[in-house]
Order: structure tokens, then C-alpha cells, then sequence
């Protein structure tokens, strides 16, 4: 809402077209050498590092998501509009069984099989820490999104939808375990 506030009290002079991108997790292949917080989460995922929460998240392949930037800003439908980018909602627990049924025999054997519960301390912390209280609000909640503006507007329907999150998210993880970002516990050096 900042934003469209923002440009809202601009004089008319100094206006401009907006438009908003909100993405969910962006997953797909990199071309940097740097973490970012999908190899963070994946490699916590990989190595055990992160318990499977009982979460839904909105997730979208990067290459459609850098389109979707590309066109709401050379194409004049889009001005003023918000737009949604998810190819699916997923819980964490699919982000996991993905890694585990494609890595899961090649030594990656730390990947969470069952939700973690929430439990009393998990609780008692949530009075103290946000992030873990946010955590405790959205506990086993699916959610949904409405992506009919990135569809339509943005024209992801006439290419015929958008890439393959668990695919594009199973190659971005063979790519960190091929670049070392991303190790088995058995080839951890003690």
C-alpha cells in the first residue's frame, strides 16, 4: 500500500504509472554465485536444518517471474494494477517430498519426512519472538491467490501458463548440490 500512498501524494507533475509484482518464493535456476534466501531454505531443507512446518507458500519460477516484470512495465494494461505471481500454493511438506523422492537415495537422507508439531515451547515462545508468533498464526493454514491479473494482462495464459515449480525447483537444487552449496552430511568433513 506504501507504494500507490506514495505515488498518490505526488503532484501531478511528478506522477507516474504503477504497477505492483508481488511473487511467492522464487525458485528456478541461478546464474549468480551468491546465497539467496530459496538456496538458504533448500539447503536447510537438504541438510536437515529445518524442520517441516506445517506452511503454505505461494511459489513461482524465476524466469516467469523477471517476465512478469517485463511486461507490466512495457505494456499499458497493467498500469495500476497489482499482480499475484504463484504458479500453485504449496504446503512445505510438498518442498520436501520433491527433495526427498529426487534426492533421497542419493545420500541426502536428513530431508524432514514428518510435520513438526506445535508444540507448548513452540507457544510459549511465540509470546516472546515475532517471527516465530507470525509462524504460530499462519500454522496449518492453505491459502489461495489470485493470479487472474498475471494470467490475463501480463498474457501467461495465451503462453500457456507458467513453468513447472517443482521441476524448475529440482533443477535450482541439482545446480547448488553441483556448486557445492548444497552437501550431503556424509561428505561433510569433520
Amino acid at each position: 500500500m506504501a507504494a500507490w500512498d506514495f505515488v498518490k501524494k505526488l503532484s501531478d507533475a511528478d506522477k507516474f504509472e504503477l504497477s505492483v509484482i508481488n511473487p511467492g518464493l522464487i525458485t528456478g535456476p541461478h546464474i549468480v554465485k551468491a546465497t539467496f534466501p530459496t538456496a538458504d531454505i533448500t539447503k536447510a531443507v537438504m541438510t536437515g536444518g529445518m524442520p517441516m512446518i506445517q506452511h503454505s507458500v505461494p511459489i513461482i519460477n524465476v524466469e516467469d517471474c523477471a517476465l512478469a516484470h517485463l511486461r507490466a512495465m512495457t505494456s499499458p494494461e497493467a498500469a495500476g494494477k497489482r499482480f499475484i505471481l504463484a504458479e500453485r500454493v504449496i504446503w512445505f511438506k510438498d518442498l520436501c517430498d520433491w527433495h526427498h523422492n529426487k534426492f533421497g537415495a542419493d545420500g541426502f537422507n536428513k530431508i524432514p519426512r514428518k510435520p513438526m508439531q506445535l508444540g507448548c515451547f513452540i507457544k510459549m515462545l511465540a509470546c516472546c519472538v515475532h517471527d516465530i508468533k507470525i509462524l504460530c498464526q499462519e500454522w496449518d493454514k492453505h491459502y489461495s491467490v489470485d493470479t487472474s491479473n498475471t494470467m490475463s494482462i501480463l498474457g501467461f495464459e495465451k503462453d500457456g501458463g507458467l513453468k513447472n515449480c517443482e521441476e524448475e525447483t529440482l533443477k535450482m537444487t541439482e545446480l547448488l548440490v553441483k556448486e557445492g552449496y548444497i552437501v550431503r552430511a556424509a561428505d561433510v568433513k569433520k
